[in-house]
């Protein structure tokens, strides 16, 4: 039981509990606003890092490996 209220005990640097609410408010806010700046700022990478490769892989390949679609190359194999 002591460890119960242990957890549940709230307290202060300087013994009073004024507006407890109102600071857990502001850095509950701060924090889901740091955390989605870093989510988006992975996913902006992630997406930036996907075009750069796909963009070097255009460059790469030659031009018998590239084609418009798997139905035009179908098409292509079977007029030959």
């Amino acid at each position: 039981m002591e460890i119960g209220g242990y957890f549940t005990t709230r307290a202060s640097a300087n013994g009073a509990a004024k507006n407890e609410d109102e600071i857990e408010l502001k850095y509950a806010l701060l924090g889901g606003g740091i955390g989605i700046f870093l989510v988006i700022s992975f996913v902006v990478v992630k997406i930036c890092m996907i075009r750069k490769h796909i963009y070097e892989n255009e460059l790469t390949d030659t031009p018998s490996r590239q084609s418009q679609s798997l139905r035009e190359e179908r098409n292509r194999i079977a007029q030959n």
